[in-house]
């Protein structure tokens, strides 16, 4: 079988990697295409344009992370009459049974793609909980300002809820904190979820340091029957027991992802208390759109904001944060979640190395002074 691979960056060079470790016999890759095509080969194979493609019933695998740009690349390919198309999942785990690579590593964009469906959302994430077992300095969500003994347990189930009335064409859904698998419940969290958005690519994201000893088997098990992956965010911490938590989770046959050691080594501090500050701007939560206590925003940093204010007495601009029933269509949603909100004129990027808070917790762990 020959494909596609759309996309020569990171995900691309997973892809064609993990093909050539495990699939090398059965599957080909054609060529990568790739907007930009600034090179012309990824090691032997070739890197095209899109519009140089002809076929168009040899399999495209879109292999990128960013899912608004996924759904920018899926127009196009419907546009241009391409009818099967997946999304490259990036696991780091080998298949636990046997299938092909399009089967075991891939998502069938099918339901997506079809015009008589209409629009989809890129991605959606929401918090199984608001608290954490770690305290990074730079988080943000600000999950070290917010105390167990606060969490509604029952807002994660309404706002699935509210939201898959709306819509539930989500190709994306993160369940994330905060830390997870702090919940109890999480295994009827992982079930909601999957019933509520049956389609969609259902992801737990944790930092695993619960995972070796600590989570349930009955979790583990909703995540199996949910069809969902795993993860891991590799901190310091994380990286040092990441070949248990692996273990634990390649036991359970459970696929996941990890966004490894090198990616987290360092943060970024990406709020300036002033909007003028000497740092270069960058937006590093493009399209992680958050659903909480019945509201969405294009961003985990403005969702989260009202608490790093009140925290800290600060009066950084939190408009950009919007009542789910303020929608009417997918198309308006979609473009809400990607315009400029005042916050956007304070997100600079000023890397830290990745360490934790301290204990009193102080506002430049959080913000550029």
């Amino acid at each position: 079988m020959e494909v596609y691979l759309y996309g020569a960056g990171d995900y691309g060079h997973h892809a064609q990697k993990k093909i050539a470790r495990l699939y090398g016999d059965t599957v080909q890759i054609r060529a990568f295409i790739d907007r930009a095509a600034d090179r012309r080969s990824m090691g032997a194979v070739p890197v095209v344009r899109l519009e140089e493609v002809v076929e168009r019933d040899i399999p495209v695998v879109v292999a990128m992370g960013f899912n608004r740009v996924v759904h920018e690349v899926c127009a196009e390919l419907r546009q241009r009459g391409f009818q099967r198309v997946y999304k490259y999942l990036c696991k780091e785990n080998a298949p636990y049974s046997a299938g092909g690579f399009l089967e075991k590593e891939c998502f069938d964009m099918k339901d997506f793609t079809n015009p008589r469906r209409g629009d989809w959302i890129p991605h959606i994430e929401t918090h199984a909980v608001d608290y954490c077992n770690l305290n990074c300095k730079a988080c943000t969500h600000y999950a070290p300002l917010f105390k167990e003994s606060e969490f509604d347990p029952d807002t994660i189930y309404r706002d699935m809820e509210q939201f898959a009335a709306f819509s539930n064409r989500v190709l994306s859904f993160y369940i994330m904190g905060g830390e997870p698998f702090l919940r109890e419940d999480l295994d009827e969290v992982v079930r909601r979820g999957r019933e509520l958005f049956p389609k969609s690519i259902l992801t737990v994201v944790t930092n695993g340091l619960l995972i070796p000893e600590r989570v349930p088997e009955r979790v583990l098990q909703a995540i199996v029957d949910a069809g969902a992956l795993v993860s891991i965010s590799e901190y310091k911490p994380t990286e040092k027991i990441i070949d248990r938590i692996t273990k634990r989770l390649e036991d359970a046959h459970i696929d996941y992802v990890i966004r490894s050691a090198e990616d987290k080594e360092n943060f970024i501090k990406t709020i300036s208390i002033a909007a003028d500050s000497p740092y270069p701007s960058l937006c590093i939560s493009n399209g992680c759109v958050n659903l909480y206590r019945g509201h969405v925003s294009r961003c985990p940093s403005v969702m989260y904001l009202g608490r790093l204010n009140e925290a800290f007495s600060l009066e950084l601009p939190t408009e950009g944060v919007y009542p789910i029933g303020d929608f009417s269509s997918v198309e308006e949603f979609n473009a809400r979640m990607t315009e400029t909100i005042p916050l956007c004129a304070h997100c600079k990027n000023c890397q830290i190395a990745w360490e934790p808070g301290a204990d009193v917790h102080r506002r430049g762990d959080f913000v550029i002074e």
